[in-house]
């Protein structure tokens, strides 16, 4: 499981939503375990509501609590980003409240589904904002924002993450760096605030990716070794013959 999680993660940071993304590789992975269809999609789909509930839980606690200020010239009203925060954390509330009004399974178009349990429930929203924190916690020291608070940069960096998921870009690569240096990023700063984003790219999609592959090729090279042996058979039969 944890060699899944890893490697299904690190395929979908830096691939994004294409076929070769994170589901792709935990149908890969668990099927060769012996995983069913219907066991691998509800994996799948308990992986991404808990990721999207700690997103939309951290990002609407740090849109109500300290809002990030809007670059100039913006045409947004300033109690935008407050609504929003509200807006998201009303999405999670309405998740908890569907789970506690909703104890037995449901069946919709002939297939069952079934609802996590309310600690579950309430497990999903706090691993999931821990794991964006830590990610927030990356970048933060990488950027050297002095005055600017932890919180109200993991706002920001949430935003970023927004605009990079909506332009299927693979990784956001572009279109995430534009969203930091519109909010962080100021005439003396902006080198800076680059190289840092550069270095949060190496650390945290980059390093974890080589790693990743070299990890599933391990799997799938173990996995296949009586072929390997096989064709090792054959070469030494064939081998005496050719080489001369």
């Amino acid at each position: 499981i944890a060699l899944t999680s890893f490697v299904s993660y690190a395929f979908s940071h830096n691939v994004g939503l294409s076929f070769l993304g994170g589901g792709a590789v935990r149908f890969r992975l668990y099927a060769s375990w012996g995983l069913g269809t219907d066991q691998i999609a509800a994996v799948v789909a308990l992986t991404a509501v808990t990721f999207w509930l700690g997103f939309l839980f951290l990002l609407g606690l740090t849109l109500v609590i300290a809002p990030p200020i809007l670059p100039p010239g913006t045409w947004l009203p300033a109690a935008t980003g407050f609504v929003a925060g509200i807006g998201c954390l009303g999405v999670v509330a309405g998740y908890l409240a569907l789970i506690l009004a909703r104890r037995t399974s449901f069946s919709i178009r002939g297939h069952e589904f079934s609802l996590p349990r309310p600690a579950m429930a309430c497990l999903q929203i706090a691993l999931s904002a821990i794991d964006w924190l830590l990610a927030a916690a990356v970048l933060y020291p990488l950027l050297s924002l002095d005055g600017m608070s932890f919180l109200r940069f993991v706002g920001i960096f949430l935003m970023a993450q927004i605009a990079g998921f909506a332009s299927q870009v693979p990784a956001g690569v572009g279109v995430f760096e534009s969203v930091i240096l519109l909010f962080v990023g100021t005439g003396t700063t902006r080198a800076t605030v680059l190289g840092g984003l550069v270095t949060y790219r190496v650390i945290y999609y980059l390093l974890p990716f080589v790693v990743a592959v070299l990890l599933l090729t391990g799997h799938e090279v173990a996995r296949r070794a009586h072929v390997l042996r096989r064709l090792g058979r054959t070469l030494d039969r064939v081998a005496p013959a050719i080489v001369p």
